[in-house]
């Protein structure tokens, strides 16, 4: 299917999201902030990320705009997942971005995974 790197500080939540992508047929890179992520992306390049919003050393919104300004990432979409609000709420959101808000289902995970990445949802 597609290779992930999901972005994630907090463990349990890393391990779900980590295990419900790959269930579904998915590669999944772990990085646990956004700095790791960057290091991890110049050796492989994901076909979608997922992140965490509030993270220590480069958040999500930073990794995003990291990503956005570099050429060999700038399509890459982003899905950012948050127990907060949404931070882009009001403003406007680039195409191949979206956000999720924490608690999630696998369902809803799964159908925003596959509106960035241009696929079907298929029912588990």
């Amino acid at each position: 299917m597609a290779r992930i790197l999901v972005v994630e500080d907090e463990s349990l939540v890393a391990v779900t999201l980590c295990d419900a992508l790959q269930d579904h047929g998915h590669e999944v890179l772990h990085a646990v902030n956004g700095g790791a992520a960057l290091a991890a992306m110049e050796k492989q390049v994901p076909d979608l990320i997922v992140t965490d919003y509030r993270m220590p050393r480069l958040n999500g919104a930073e990794l995003v705009d990291a990503v956005r300004q570099d050429p060999r990432w700038r399509d890459v979409p982003v899905l950012m997942v948050s127990g907060y609000q949404d931070p882009q709420e009001g403003g406007s959101r680039r195409p191949g971005e979206a956000f999720l808000q924490k608690p999630f289902t696998h369902d809803s995970l799964l159908a925003a995974v596959n509106g960035l990445l241009g696929r079907p949802t298929v029912a588990a």
